[in-house]
């Protein structure tokens, strides 16, 4: 089944090489920012942002419970809730360590994000080449994990037999 924009959209931050790059004038995307774009870094985080206050205030004033009740809401056309532009909204953040390097700023946000945000429809996705690369606060918050292969499979924090197995796979094969 296909989302309407209008029900699923994307926000991406890439850090990881410009791969994202390509999927700026697609549909469902709202922006790609780069590491040059520092303030279109920014602004997309805290559009993230603006989308939980307001769906928070939202909840609180309808009488919304969870964000199921909001998602049943959106598609009966609740005039309560059709005022919100946004579907369910994905901020991809492609290469966590070079946010943290060179954006540390936004670090705390997307953290905050991650935690708060499922809550209300808003979820962060995010690559690391290492576990190590993420503080615990934020792995914590990481329900949905995917390991691809690892440099180093000792460092697999899902199944270490298993990642030194993905070494002789194709690409694209994880845990």
């Amino acid at each position: 089944e296909a989302n309407d924009p209008a029900e699923v959209g994307f926000y991406c931050l890439d850090f990881g090489g410009g791969g994202l790059s390509s999927l700026r004038d697609l549909p469902h995307v709202g922006a790609v920012a780069g590491r040059r774009d520092l303030d279109l870094c920014r602004r997309t985080v805290a559009v993230m942002q603006s989308v939980i206050r307001a769906r928070e205030e939202r909840f609180r004033r309808l009488g919304i419970d969870s964000v199921v009740d909001y998602r049943a809401r959106r598609a009966a056309c609740d005039p309560g809730v059709r005022e919100d532009p946004f579907g369910d909204v994905f901020l991809v953040v492609d290469g966590w360590a070079t946010l943290r390097q060179e954006f540390d700023a936004l670090e705390a946000p997307i953290t905050a994000l991650a935690a708060q945000g499922l809550s209300y429809g808003v979820h962060v996705v995010l690559t690391a080449s290492r576990w190590a690369e993420l503080r615990p606060a934020l792995k914590d918050q990481v329900a949905t994990r995917i390991e691809l292969r690892l440099g180093e499979p000792a460092e697999s924090e899902m199944d270490r037999k298993r990642a030194r197995q993905l070494g002789a796979a194709g690409p694209g094969r994880g845990i």
